[in-house]
This record gives C-alpha cells, structure tokens and sequence, in this order.
C-alpha cells in the first residue's frame, strides 16, 4: 500500500500543474486608436496622403493591417496601401472616411476624419480689353485695371505691370491703378498681370503710343466676355479716352495733365484753368510773371515780379499749391519783396469735356508794412477738340493791412478769357485777355508759346498793357513734373 501511494503523488502533481497552465496565460488584446486623425481639405482632383502607423498601437506589439472607407464615394474617393491612407478629392463637398486598423486575431480599432473637397482653384479671366492709349509729350494716363479681370471662384486678386520699352512708356502700379507715363517718341506695350492667392494668372496688354497719335491703333483682342458699359470718367483734354468699364465698377481712366504754367496764373489771383492735377502727380516751378496785375493794381511803377512754387495732387480732385513770390520795384535801388502763398484749388464739377474748379488765395507780402492779400476764383475750361481748348475765369483780389497807423481795405475784380492750341505734341499756342478792376481797371493781354516734354514744360511769351502808356513785358516759366 505505501509504494502505491509513493506513484500516484507525482502523477497528481502533474495533474494539477496541466490544469492550472491554460488558466494563468494571458488573453490577446485589441488594437488602440492614438490621438485622432486630422480633418483633411483638397480640392478636386487631387490628394493627400496620411500615415496611419502614428494613429494606432497594438498592445501585444502585433502587426496591425488597414483598410478605410468613405461615406459618399462620389465626393472622395480611398484608398489604403501598407499603412499610407489616401484620400482623393472627386468633387466639391464633404465625406466622412473611417479607418479600420485590425490585429492577425481580427480585433480591431477605428478612427473617423472629416473630408472637406473644394472646388479646383481657377486661373483669373480677362474681361474685355484695356483700351489703347495715346500720350503726347509730358502726359500720363492711370487705369484702374481691376475691372478689366474676373476670378471666377470670387478670390482677391493682386496685379503687377511692366513696361516693353521705358525710354516710350514708363509704368507706376498702386493697388489696382496703373499710370503710364510718357517718356519718348514710339510705340510701347504695357503688360498688366493679374494673379490668384494660388499663384494662378492672367496678361493683358496695353499698347501705349507716346508722343505721335499718329500710331495706328492696334487689332482688337477677342473678347470672352464683355460687362453691360457705363459713362466712362471725363478726361482732360488731349488725354485718351476710357473704353467700356465693368458694371459698378470705378472709373476705368483718370488722366491728368497738370496745369503747365501755374506761376503766372497764381501770382495773378485768379486761376484760369478748371483743370486739376491727378492724384499723386505735381510739379515744382518757377518764373518771371510778366503777366502780374498787382503792377498796375498798386502803382507801383517799375516792378519785376517773380515767383516759385510747388503743386501737388492730393487727389484728383484736390491740388494744393504753396510757394513765395519775390518783387523787385526800383530795381536801381535793389528794393525787394516776399510774398508767401498758399492756394487749394478744389475741381467741384466736370463731365466729358467741361471742367470748372473753384481756387482760393492766401498770401502776406512781407515788406516794410506786412500787407495781406486773398482771394478766390472760379474757373471753367472746355476742350473744343483734341487740340482747342478755351477757359474764363473770374474771381476777386483782397488787400488789408495797416500804413502809417491807416487800414486799407480793398477789393478788386478779376476777369479773363483764353485758349490754348496744340500745334504739334510738343509745341502749343496760348493766348489770354484779363481785366483786372473793372471801374479804373487795366486791360492785359498776354500770348506765349508752350514747350512739353516728358518732365519738363516750359512759355515763352509777351504780356501786353492796353492802356495810355502801354508797357510790354516778357513772361518766362519753367516747370518740372513729377
């Protein structure tokens, strides 16, 4: 009995341990999502890439398999290789694409990420065609060019533009408005680009015949797609013309050529001209203002007047013009005076070929006695053709100040009509009759012959007294544009 006993006790161990064995083994674990998968954005017809290793662990470090689907195959498209998911844009709207990452026992995980397809970005489109334009000598012109290009999925545009030839046409751009000015003689073509934030773009050329409008014009591009016109913005005279515009949007054209001979018009009191610089354009000046009533006005006698200024387009509407006048009256005893001025001159109304602008007039002549002068005038010009324009002017010269312990206060009325014609680009006529005081007033006729070029302009003239002792003055001024 006991060497029984001795054999069954190892068997009944054994027993116990096979058991215990299946018991004490761990079970397999499932696969784990880790962190989410991002949402994605793609346009239509292309694709992004993820890698799925990065949003899944397996506990018992297994080797896990991938495979996804998408909620609306017909707005992106999945696929899966390795552990790569790509996603395919297939048309614009938004999916949900589940991802399903399994273990060899078949225990899985998933995760969800959003698909959102946008429509393909569109290269910007042309919109009629930017006009041809003609610049004679000193001229410039500015477009705004934004209504001349589309981008048909509504995104903000920007615009560059470049010059075939700077010695014929020099190109300035800010935001959406291009100035071309005139730099030579010749034929130039002046390219504007628009460009989408995507990089995608669009040309369209400009041919610019500067200083000849005897260039012929050149073939009209095809048109895509041409907007319902509007009134085109008034341009000055010898300025081209705008051509159709984009509905509601700003004026295509805005040309600007300054008022070539404002010294002679400013020390006068009375401005001649309805016209106004353009915005952002002006001119630094000087001259010998033969053409100065003050002369006859204060009985001066022998008197050279003088002045030099600066004007500035504020904007196209608005100049301003500050400078110092300078007098010479006996000249043998070299007496002198300065004469600071500041004058805003304001365009109130204009259509295609009207222009009227109303100007006022501070200045202290710092002599002996400081004596005030002021005024204001409203002028109007009118462009008969290309070449012929006329203007008349009328306005009023204040003076106070305080003589030997006496106030004097006096007020004179300013008249004038006149023309100008362009002989050639270059060359110009301008004549001018004022009357200055209209009881005892003097009567001044002045005739001169204007020079243009790109950055100068310059006269040449006589001013002509029509009194009892008629005098006859020379009139010299110079101007640079900038």
């Amino acid at each position: 009995m006991r060497r029984i006993d001795c054999v069954l006790t190892p068997v009944l161990v054994l027993g116990l341990v096979g058991s215990v064995s299946p018991a004490l083994a761990q079970d397999p674990r499932a696969p784990e999502a880790v962190g989410s998968i991002p949402d994605q954005t793609i346009s239509a017809g292309e694709s992004a890439s993820v890698d799925l290793t990065a949003f899944f662990s397996d506990a018992d470090g297994d080797a896990l398999a991938y495979a996804a689907t998408a909620s609306d195959v017909a707005i992106a498209a999945v696929s899966v290789s390795g552990s790569v998911l790509t996603i395919a844009g297939v048309a614009p709207g938004t999916a949900v694409v589940t991802v399903f990452a399994s273990d060899p026992g078949g225990l899985s995980a998933t995760q969800r990420t959003q698909v959102t397809v946008a429509a393909p970005n569109r290269a910007p489109e042309p919109v009629g065609t930017i006009p041809r334009q003609t610049l004679a000598p000193g001229q410039w012109v500015s477009l705004s060019v934004s209504s001349y290009f589309r981008d048909p999925d509504g995104e903000t545009l920007s615009f560059s533009a470049t010059t075939s030839d700077p010695g014929v046409a020099g190109v300035e751009l800010s935001g959406d408005i291009v100035t071309i000015t005139q730099a030579g003689t010749g034929t130039a073509i002046v390219n504007t680009v628009a460009r989408d934030p995507g990089g995608l773009s669009v040309q369209q050329s400009i041919t610019v015949a500067a200083g000849s409008d005897a260039v012929a014009p050149a073939p009209a591009q095809p048109v895509a797609e041409r907007p319902e016109p509007i009134e085109p913005e008034w341009t000055r005279p010898g300025a081209p013309t705008a051509d159709e515009t984009g509905a509601g949007a700003q004026s295509a054209v805005e040309a600007g050529q300054p008022d070539p001979f404002p010294p002679r018009l400013l020390t006068g009191f009375v401005e001649s001209t309805g016209y106004t610089l353009a915005q952002g354009r002006g001119h630094l000046s000087a001259g010998y203002l033969g053409a100065n009533p003050l002369a006859q006005a204060t009985e001066l006698g022998d008197f050279v007047p003088g002045a030099g200024q600066v004007s500035y387009g504020v904007t196209d509407e608005l100049t301003l013009t500050a400078g110092s006048g300078f007098f010479y009256y006996n000249v043998a005893g070299g007496d002198s005076d300065l004469f600071p001025y500041f004058a805003p001159k304001f365009r109130a109304w204009h259509n295609d070929q009207l222009s009227v602008a109303v100007t006022g007039y501070l200045g202290l002549w710092l002599a002996e006695e400081t004596v005030t002068y002021y005024g204001g005038s409203v002028a109007a010009s009118m462009a008969v053709s290309d070449a012929l324009s006329v203007h008349a002017s009328g306005g009023m010269l204040g003076i106070s100040a305080t003589i030997f312990g006496e106030t004097l206060n006096e007020q004179i009325g300013v008249v004038a009509v006149g023309g100008g014609f362009n002989v050639t680009p270059e060359l110009g006529l301008a004549g001018e009759f004022r009357r200055v005081g209209f009881e005892d007033g003097t009567n001044i006729l002045t005739g001169g012959l204007l020079f243009f070029q790109a950055f100068i302009a310059g006269e040449v003239g006589l001013a002509y007294y029509l009194e009892d002792e008629a005098e006859m003055r020379p009139i010299v001024s110079l101007a640079y544009r900038f």
